[in-house]
């Protein structure tokens, strides 16, 4: 776009392109921009003029971005992030009168843990940010990149997309669990006692989807896995679990001491011993923003506390 162009813009457009992009539809962004949706429709045909595009189609599904509406429903997000940060870095942070949702990707073994004590933190420290949780999928990285997130974290997992960054706030190790009265529930257990039993697996889209760490070591000892069930439900695992000789590799941050029917196994650590870094996962543009600056250290401090226990 020439310089002639952007002065010749509204800007105040491009923000309402932006809701109009998220929502897919000119009735659900004139609610959300508090505009009546005749409104809606004319910023939308003024920016259709400006760039000389259709920018959506209609389908049955909603708006749908044309070509040019792509490239600025993929840019302007980043685009508004990197504003915000801006704003924020000229003003003083204070977390008590801060309004914000935060929006967080979360491994799901984590947030037995982690989501209690961070509510509880934000609930005294910053009770006007909510709380906004998704499991991890394929498209996290995806959505920290575009602002639909403020931060993820999961595993190391192998990142192609410029622009994330990574810091290690804790060291996991594994663990294996069963329902209180099973077989192994009161013996020591080496890799021959555990391989009898099948597994009930959890899956994480993105993470764990095609190479079970579980599978890998027990075919480094010498064993084939039996699995039993495969679920991206971590409630129906546990409940398999309860009425069921499965047993399930986890990880020590999935705090079972409220769910009285389960045991961790008392797994022989010089056989099974296998552990991972668990990473914070950030776009580059909120490096410098005094709010995710706060955010980070707050999830590191509680982090830190859970390794204690």
């Amino acid at each position: 776009m020439s310089k002639n162009m952007l002065n010749q813009l509204d800007l105040n457009l491009l923000k309402i392109f932006k809701v109009i992009a998220e929502e897919r539809k000119t009735v659900t962004a004139a609610k959300r921009l508090n505009m009546t949706q005749p409104a809606v429709s004319r910023a939308l045909r003024r920016l259709r003029d400006h760039f000389d595009d259709e920018l959506f189609v209609r389908t049955r599904h909603g708006l749908k971005p044309t070509e040019k509406g792509e490239i600025l429903c993929q840019g302007l997000p980043i685009i508004f992030d990197q504003l915000s940060t801006l704003v924020a870095e000229l003003s003083p942070f204070d977390p008590f009168n801060h309004h914000a949702i935060l929006k967080i990707a979360l491994n799901p073994f984590m947030t037995y843990s982690l989501v209690e004590r961070l509510h509880q933190t934000l609930s005294q420290l910053a009770p006007n940010i909510t709380l906004h949780l998704e499991n991890w999928d394929e498209q996290s990285i995806n959505r920290l990149v575009s602002g639909e997130l403020d931060l993820a974290i999961n595993y190391q997992i192998p990142i192609t997309i410029k622009g994330i960054i990574t810091t290690k706030i804790a060291e996991d190790s594994y663990q294996i669990i069963a329902r209180k009265d099973h077989p192994l529930s009161k013996q020591a257990c080496n890799i021959s006692k555990l391989q009898r039993y099948p597994l009930a697996i959890y899956l994480v889209p993105g993470w764990n989807g095609k190479n079970l760490l579980i599978e890998q070591f027990y075919k480094s000892k010498g064993y084939e896995t039996s699995v039993s069930i495969r679920s991206q439900s971590v409630s129906t695992i546990l409940n398999i679990l309860k009425n069921s000789d499965c047993i399930c590799p986890t990880s020590k941050f999935l705090n079972i001491e409220d769910l009285d029917y389960l045991t961790l196994l008392d797994v022989d650590r010089s056989e099974f011993n296998t552990s991972g870094d668990i990473l914070y996962y950030q776009h580059n543009s909120h490096q410098k923003s005094h709010y995710h600056q706060w955010v980070k250290s707050i999830i590191c401090e509680i982090m830190i506390s859970l390794q204690q226990y």
